[in-house]
């Protein structure tokens, strides 16, 4: 379950079509990756896989750098985007905001109570407590929770918690692209300041 298929390319140069079996190994005996196709269990006549052309959340057309292996979408207001870029900001390496969760984030912004960074500052605990999430019991059953009032207040404190965090913190769960959290705690030092960061020049 830890294996991935994400590059394209990678995909297109091992030759794997859809429904095939493959084989998986630990590479370094630890990280597991697929190695290729099991050729003789392959369905006659299986297609070669395609890289979809649009976004399965928002439909906008998926771009992908040249020299880069990545497809990205990059419609700003993708729901799919909003989400992991809320859950990185969140993060423990971002802004640490404890949970603040997947399943969290999924509802906050199914409800349009988020859209992006600065709406979390606008939460409160009483929007929080009266979140319900529904799941199913073994039999069928549907059961309905509420978010309630001591996870919600536990979530707002964490969150004006996250208000007191370095800047590079800040930096670095924007998610901008090539700023890890390296490059963001360099940035930090040599600007101080959000204001002084976005009025530097390509120079500076």
């Amino acid at each position: 379950s830890f294996a991935t298929l994400h590059n394209a390319d990678d995909i297109a140069r091992k030759d794997i079509r859809e429904g095939d079996w493959v084989v998986v190994e630990k590479a370094g005996d630890v990280i597991p990756r697929v190695v290729g196709p099991v050729l003789s269990r392959r369905a006659e006549g299986a297609g070669s896989w395609l890289m979809p052309s649009t976004c399965p959340r928002c439909e906008s057309q998926l771009v992908k750098g040249e020299d880069e292996a990545v497809w990205r979408c990059e419609n700003a207001s993708c729901p799919a985007r909003i989400r992991r870029g809320l859950e990185h900001f969140a993060s423990r390496a971002a802004m640490n905001i404890e949970g603040m969760g997947e399943a969290l984030v999924d509802q906050l912004v199914a409800r349009g109570l988020v859209a992006d960074y600065a709406d979390i500052y606008r939460l409160d605990a009483a929007t929080l407590a009266a979140l319900e999430s529904a799941s199913q019991k073994a039999d069928g059953t549907a059961i309905l929770r509420k978010f309630g009032q001591k996870s919600a207040d536990k979530v707002v404190a964490q969150i004006e918690r996250s208000k007191t965090h370095d800047l590079w913190r800040l930096i670095f769960g924007l998610g901008i692209r090539h700023i890890g959290e390296r490059a963001a705690q360099v940035l930090a030092r040599a600007f101080g300041t959000v204001e002084a960061l976005a009025a530097a020049t390509v120079e500076q």
